[in-house]
């Protein structure tokens, strides 16, 4: 864990902007969770005020540098994972400089370019007091935040919103299309640079940007190749590959001596991570697994399993100790609205409770890193696509021993196996042309005056191009990976893990696994109608694992369950009692309607009225925890 802190202006005053001092502080002081109050951790100087924190021992080095020669202030937060392959391009044999050395030298050497050549998770920003140039950069897929707000003469950025929309000089004004976005409940932010406050932007994932005399420039500088192909001459060499990078995913990702925790499932994902990491780590050394834990829960137990029993034996068999962790039996609307509050945004997980006490159990044992097999679900993502793509293809022969295949596997008919792959086929044309023709409803309790005013309607009628990769699946597991939706869910558990100290660690989103897996044919990866089949060779996979062969438990149910049996009076009397801004977007009387069916029993209602209770909880904040001086100056119009 770690952050980021810094206020640039332009102008010619060969001083540091003294009179913003106070809200630095204040910023840094916003950052005490993340990495305690290092004096050394902070810069002032010509025309900036920076700052860059961190409590890992995992990353030990300073994340605040200033080059001697170049003059150069580099903020850093994060971890490199090719660090070995840049320490033969810019430094001398024998010397190991930490990350933010090397990515110091790196930006002196390659400038800009350098980015498209660091491997890892991170954020950065470099000033250069010389030029008054702030260049700053994100990873490929967003794991680290970078929020900032850009003015003519000032600059300020920070790791996490809330600090930023408490400074004076920034307004913290609403974001209504984003908003608008969230309460439809299934997009997938595309306008992903924007937050839920206007002035207020981020970085996206994969991209760096250079502010300087007040001018703002953002480019991309890495992007999956749709065209490349990567193809081997025996089915063997594909598997072995794979081993290879995800092994060096999974290394690389673990400190050499520190103790890492794992979060484990019955899956099939959580369940590769841990037996290479105990690969790696012969006999599992300084490795813990984690797991949520169905004891007590009877009903859940007896429709689902309570996989903590298979994750336990998983451990057993490697070597590693297993703590199984109660499901969370209680959660509190208080606590949520806290947290709604502190994240400085509505989008928030139904399962946070859970993740929560699995943080808290990590965090009073003493570990700091975390290892998750997030990601597989989404680099394995859609079978069902490459039914479409044999479609497409004409490959009848084949396409028919597919879906005999699949139908087994998952215990259908054929027909219906095909039924569900066939709007796949569909070009991206004839879905525009439908929705133009039948486009969705707005959901029941948006304000239609608020989602005319914003082209809400318009958003429903829009359809995402495909990229022109080899495969529908390719496209899909594509998607799956890079829509804005993912880069505020890694922005939610990325918080709440700092909020504890601890840092998530993500091998199946190592960018070089990443880029393989894009580039192979589909079938490698789904034979037989078996899903993530390549996964399943892995060598030194545990055999428990894949005798297991069993989906992860969905916690959907016992979400439900909370919300209709424990927060049932909370939610009514939130629902009836909605904050008077919230009448701005939602039809108060729908929203209650909605809750009262939800809470007698009614079905598939669950999600929305998470959604509204969140976007409830928030607004409050939004209008009256985060104002300056108490103005109520959040939502304007």
């Amino acid at each position: 864990m770690g952050g980021l802190a810094g206020i640039v202006v332009s102008g010619g005053e060969f001083a540091p902007p003294m009179n913003l001092l106070p809200q630095f502080e204040q910023m840094m002081a916003s950052l005490a969770h993340r990495g305690g109050t290092d004096p050394d951790a902070t810069w002032h100087g010509p025309g900036g005020l920076l700052g860059a924190l961190t409590l890992s021992r995992a990353t030990p080095e300073r994340p605040l540098l200033e080059d001697p020669e170049s003059g150069l202030i580099l903020a850093w937060h994060g971890r490199l994972d090719n660090r070995l392959e840049l320490l033969t391009e810019l430094v001398e044999p024998g010397e190991q400089p930490g990350d933010a050395a090397i990515v110091l030298r790196a930006f002196k050497r390659w400038n800009e370019n350098c980015v498209s050549k660091l491997i890892g998770d991170f954020a950065f920003a470099l000033w250069d007091p010389r030029t008054r140039a702030l260049f700053a950069a994100r990873d490929a897929l967003g794991l680290k935040p970078f929020f900032y707000s850009s003015g003519p003469g000032s600059f300020y950025f920070f790791s996490e919103v809330q600090a930023l929309a408490r400074l004076p000089g920034v307004s913290a004004e609403v974001n209504d299309e984003t908003v608008g976005e969230f309460l439809l409940g299934w997009t997938d932010f595309p306008r992903i640079e924007r937050t839920f406050y206007r002035q207020i932007e981020r970085l996206p994932p994969a991209h760096w940007l250079r502010w300087s005399a007040g001018r703002l420039e953002i480019e991309r500088y890495w992007r999956v190749d749709p065209a490349r192909r990567l193809r081997f001459p025996r089915r063997e060499d594909y598997v072995q590959e794979f081993g290879r990078l995800f092994t060096q995913a999974v290394a690389c990702r673990l400190p050499s001596t520190m103790k890492v925790g794992v979060f484990l499932s019955a899956g099939l994902d959580s369940g590769a991570v841990c037996s290479i990491a105990a690969k790696v780590r012969p006999g599992g050394a300084g490795l813990r697994a984690y797991s949520i834990s169905l004891e007590g829960t009877a009903a859940l137990t007896k429709a689902t399993g309570d996989e903590s029993v298979y994750a336990a034996r998983v451990a057993q068999e490697l070597g590693i100790a297993c703590d199984r962790v109660p499901l969370s039996r209680s959660a509190d609307l208080g606590e949520l609205s806290s947290r709604l509050s502190r994240h400085a945004s509505p989008f928030f997980e139904e399962g946070w409770a859970h993740e929560e006490n699995l943080l808290r159990r990590v965090a009073k044992d003493g570990l700091e890193v975390v290892l998750t097999g997030d990601g597989g679900d989404e680099l394995f993502n859609d079978p069902g696509a490459y039914v479409a793509d044999l479609v497409r293809s004409l490959r009848w022969a084949k396409l028919a021993v597919e879906i005999g295949a699949r139908a087994r596997y998952y215990q259908r008919t054929p027909l219906d196996a095909l039924r569900r792959a066939l709007p796949g086929v569909v070009p991206t044309w004839g879905i525009r042309a439908w929705r133009s023709w039948k486009p969705r409803a707005l959901p029941s309790w948006i304000d239609p005056c608020f989602a005319d005013r914003i082209g809400l309607s318009e958003q429903l009628r829009e359809v995402r191009s495909k990229l022109p990769f080899s495969s529908l699946s390719a496209d899909a597991d594509h998607h799956a990976l890079t829509r804005g939706r993912m880069t505020l869910m890694h922005e939610q558990r990325e918080w709440a893990a700092a909020q504890h100290g601890i840092e998530y660690r993500f091998p199946f989103y190592d960018r070089r696994l990443i880029e393989f897996l894009l580039a192979i044919p589909y079938e490698l990866k789904s034979e037989g109608g078996q899903p993530k089949s390549l996964l399943r060779k892995l060598p030194g996979i545990s055999p428990l694992v894949l005798a297991a062969n069993r989906e992860k438990v969905d916690y959907g149910g016992r979400a439900e369950s909370i919300l209709r049996e424990q927060l049932g009076e909370a939610l009514g009397h939130l629902f009836q009692n909605p904050p008077p801004a919230a009448q701005m977007y939602v039809r108060t009387a729908q929203a209650q309607t909605l809750c009262q069916e939800f809470l007698a029993g009614a079905d598939n209602q669950e999600k929305p009225v998470w959604i509204l209770a969140c976007f409830f909880l928030w607004i409050q904040h939004a209008v009256l925890g985060i104002n300056k001086d108490g103005q109520g100056e959040g939502v304007t119009r």
